[in-house]
């Protein structure tokens, strides 16, 4: 089967023979006026390195990469056929909790991970069935559309992490009332909503708008308002014991870690404590040196502090570290190899930081940046005369990457209000349309008039807050 999928283009082909014929008159001109002012073989031989065939030549090579290309621009097509198949089945909107909370390991490898194992099997089992995502925490907003394109569902599947809201929480609410919004207007199409949560709702209203949703479901069914009552739950009392219980493990777990952060935080206070004798009490070199290095070690062997001291803690630590290398006169040989030491590891460190600025996963590489970041923190100094300097070769590697950080985000925001516009502009559409004459084949002529109005124009996600 041969066709042409852009036919139009083929009407270009119309202006070619009077291309053709204005290049012979004009060829034709050019001769007569040439035989007027002399004769034409005195003028061959006084400009004998003129070609009388190349301008033909050229010429018609040019009117032939012309032809060539309005027939690329009809795209010629060979062997396929088009056919238009209308699927029928319901629409699926699957929300999923995205909170740092889903981060937990307590399911292998991770609640999110399995989620998104669960929600892929759950797509392989659709058959003429149209699925949406949508991701929430403190927020909720769509990831995809509902689309019956179930490979690119799993890779905006693939895509989704925590990183993707910044606003932490678990608004389960929310996400109810955008699957609503999610919904195609479709008469006659069964719809469910599909939540996946870790089950601790911070923000409240779950609830309500689960309950408004069924109500809304109740009346496109033909039902009266009036008459709605919602189905009572069995196990709700059930699942609200159960969610007790791991509230009160959850809670008791925190608790555990803070007061591992509390005694991590007084050790680590000790150590400081001890560093000031070191250094106060430079006797003993070779004592001191090694005293000084297991303190090192139980340092960096000990992690978590409260948030609030970590920092001043740090601080507290480094100013006795460099005293310590200042003060004390340790012997050449294991002052120089410890300098030496340090150094080669922030070198790798640097190394590592700058290779971040080529890392594809933007997020990705900005959590790898934090990780690098307490590892140099962690490291002893360097010599006195290059800690400057690779300092500000870290400094300038983490510089790049925290900028291509922002700069995603911001891209984001756009991409975002892009598609505000472009929802404003179908909105505006179909608030001018009169329903009461409406079928199924203006709807038809409202998709084409959209893309009219906006060649190239693809909805993805917006700001909630426009909503």
């Amino acid at each position: 089967m041969f066709r042409f999928a852009d036919p139009t283009y083929l009407y270009l082909l119309i202006i070619l023979p009077f291309i053709a014929a204005f290049y012979i008159y004009s060829n034709y001109r050019r001769k007569r006026n040439i035989r007027k002012f002399g004769d034409p073989e005195l003028l061959a031989k006084l400009m004998p390195e003129v070609s009388k065939y190349r301008p033909n030549v050229k010429f018609w090579l040019t009117f032939a990469a012309l032809t060539l290309t309005i027939f690329l621009l009809a795209r010629p097509q060979f062997g396929s056929k088009l056919e238009t198949v209308k699927r029928k089945g319901v629409e699926v909107v699957i929300a999923l909790d995205i909170s740092n909370s889903m981060l937990a390991q307590d399911v292998t490898p991770s609640r999110l991970d399995k989620s998104k194992k669960l929600i892929s099997k759950l797509v392989d089992e659709f058959d003429n069935d149209k699925v949406g995502l949508i991701v929430f925490a403190g927020d909720a907003f769509t990831q995809l559309p509902i689309t019956s394109d179930y490979v690119s569902a799993k890779m905006f599947l693939e895509s989704i992490s925590p990183a993707l809201i910044t606003t932490q929480g678990t608004a389960i609410g929310k996400a109810i009332d955008v699957a609503m919004r999610s919904f195609t207007p479709q008469e006659g199409v069964g719809r469910a909503i599909v939540i996946i949560t870790d089950g601790e709702n911070h923000e409240g209203g779950a609830v309500e708008a689960a309950q408004e949703a069924a109500k809304k479901a109740f009346i496109e069914a033909g039902g009266a308002p009036e008459a709605f009552q919602p189905e009572a739950d069995e196990t709700e009392a059930e699942f609200k014991s159960l969610m007790t219980v791991i509230k009160e493990k959850r809670n008791a777990i925190l608790a555990e870690q803070e007061k591992q952060k509390e005694e991590n935080l007084a050790i680590k206070l000790s150590i400081i404590d001890k560093l000031k004798e070191l250094v106060a009490h430079p006797e003993d070199a070779n004592k001191a040196y090694n005293d000084f290095k297991k303190l090192q070690q139980q340092w960096n062997e000990i992690k978590l502090v409260p948030a609030a001291n970590a920092s001043e803690l740090w601080k507290s630590y480094q100013v006795y570290v460099e005293k310590f290398y200042d003060i004390i006169k340790l012997n050449n040989e294991f002052r120089e190899y410890d300098f030496k030491k340090n150094l080669e590891i922030k070198t790798r460190l640097c190394e590592a930081a700058e290779k971040l600025a080529d890392e594809q996963d933007v997020v990705s590489a900005f959590h790898q940046l934090q990780k690098l970041h307490q590892e140099f923190r962690d490291t002893g100094p360097v010599a006195k005369e290059l800690r400057d300097e690779i300092w500000n070769r870290f400094k300038t590697a983490s510089t790049n990457v925290n900028r291509r950080h922002q700069q995603h985000f911001e891209e984001l925001k756009e991409s975002e209000q892009r598609n505000l516009d472009a929802k404003t502009v179908i909105c505006e559409i179909v608030e001018a349309i009169d329903y009461k004459n409406s079928n199924s084949t203006k709807i038809i002529l409202l998709d084409s008039s959209i893309d009219a109005r906006r060649p190239g124009l693809r909805l993805g996600y917006y700001p909630q807050n426009a909503c």
